[in-house]
């Protein structure tokens, strides 16, 4: 059992902002101002606090998949670049290898350290794999509890709208 400030003081030390803590503790207690001295069960305190970080790290893996997608992205691109300097390939050429290479599909077509002209693809095809491989397991590790979270609330909303359909 806490009072309203002891349970203010700890959510405000994980960051809830003042406002929206005060918009929380009004809603638990149905009252539109509360002092102070009010004792508070921690169940209650409890799911106010996981509400607000809940929505905190969703945010934060919505951050950590779109920063990995972007470098990914970029990847791609810088090495199909590269790829046009050391293999001769067209940019196009370039960029259907790095994709073909980082989705692990590799159907041949293109295989650098092919052309005796050419020096230097195979080890930037290496150094590639290494470096996407690695970025793009932590981006689908960043999406995973993403389409998670998706699929329960679009759950939950078609049981809303099927209770209020009356079906």
């Amino acid at each position: 059992v806490l009072t309203v400030s002891e349970a203010k003081e700890i959510a405000l030390g994980i960051g809830v902002k003042e406002r929206r803590f005060n918009q929380e503790m009004a809603r638990l207690e149905g009252t539109d101002g509360l002092d102070h001295t009010t004792v508070m069960y921690s169940k209650d305190i409890m799911i106010g606090i996981s509400r607000f970080t809940s929505k905190r790290l969703h945010h934060m893996q919505l951050i950590r998949f779109g920063l990995n997608l972007a470098v990914v992205v970029l990847m791609m691109f810088t090495f199909a670049g590269l790829f046009l300097i050391t293999e001769n390939w067209g940019y196009g050429e370039g960029l259907w290898f790095t994709w073909v290479t980082a989705t692990t599909i590799g159907f041949g077509d293109l295989v650098p350290g092919k052309d005796p002209k050419a020096n230097g693809g195979s080890l930037l095809n290496i150094v590639y794999m290494m470096l996407n491989l690695g970025f793009l397991a932590n981006c689908v590790g960043a999406a995973l509890p993403l389409v998670r979270a998706t699929r329960i609330h679009l759950r939950y909303l078609y049981r809303r709208v099927k209770h209020r359909l009356g079906a």
